[in-house]
């Protein structure tokens, strides 16, 4: 699209030289989420959702997957049987991943279970090693709120895309989800609250506990470092 030469706004503006080119706002929003945070324990759980949709992208395993959630009675509302890869660019929009993996959890702890008992090596290796990270109430916190940040940047990053934008609709996408997210902040504990709630009911499925960790003077003064 940009190539100076042989791009797209290279040869449009061969035949139109006063067309302006500017760059995709929907990425330049995506890459401002992506710079936007350096807390390690979100760029963990990103990493291990990526390394959860490698393991199970091949034939066997896949399959393995799906016959886990169909002999299962309480099979999930959506159409979702298997995971999905994270968009790398679209930073935003890995949130689908995030979503598919949340309903699909407790199926892929039992299939990690099944695979690492039962299977031979190397699947097995990798399979414990997936499941106990699956299995950590970082990876498990992590999760659940960048995938409730991602839900709420997800309209935003639509809009930026829709071949007949609107600026005053955008503006008011933005403005509404920097208030919200002023007003999460500000509601911090009660939101956490809720969160923890949902969390709890999750790890009772996949056998699992949700342990605090001790929180430093250290990182509260990261956290807010990053005013809205």
């Amino acid at each position: 699209m940009a190539g100076k030469f042989n791009g797209v706004q290279a040869v449009i503006r061969a035949t139109h030289p006063k067309a302006l080119y500017v760059h995709c706002a929907a990425h330049s929003f995506n890459l401002a989420v992506c710079t936007s945070s350096n807390i390690q324990s979100v760029r963990n759980c990103l990493g291990i959702v990526e390394r959860l949709y490698v393991f199970f992208n091949t034939p066997k395993r896949k399959n393995a997957l799906i016959n886990e959630i169909e002999k299962s009675d309480s099979i999930p509302n959506s159409n979702a049987r298997t995971l999905k890869r994270q968009c790398a660019t679209r930073w935003v929009q890995k949130y689908e991943s995030l979503n598919d993996l949340i309903e699909l959890l407790p199926f892929v702890v039992k299939t990690l279970e099944t695979i690492y008992s039962m299977w031979g090596v190397p699947s097995s290796i990798d399979a414990n090693v997936l499941l106990k990270s699956v299995l950590d109430s970082e990876f498990l916190v992590s999760l659940y709120v960048t995938k409730i940040f991602f839900a709420f940047g997800l309209p935003v990053c639509k809009q930026l895309q829709k071949e007949r934008i609107d600026l005053k609709t955008t503006l008011s996408t933005i403005e509404l989800l920097v208030n919200t997210l002023k007003e999460m902040r500000q509601d911090a504990e009660k939101e956490f609250h809720i969160l923890y709630e949902k969390l709890k009911n999750l790890a009772n499925v996949i056998g699992t506990e949700i342990t605090k960790k001790r929180t430093t003077n250290k990182q509260i003064e990261q956290i807010l470092k990053y005013p809205l």
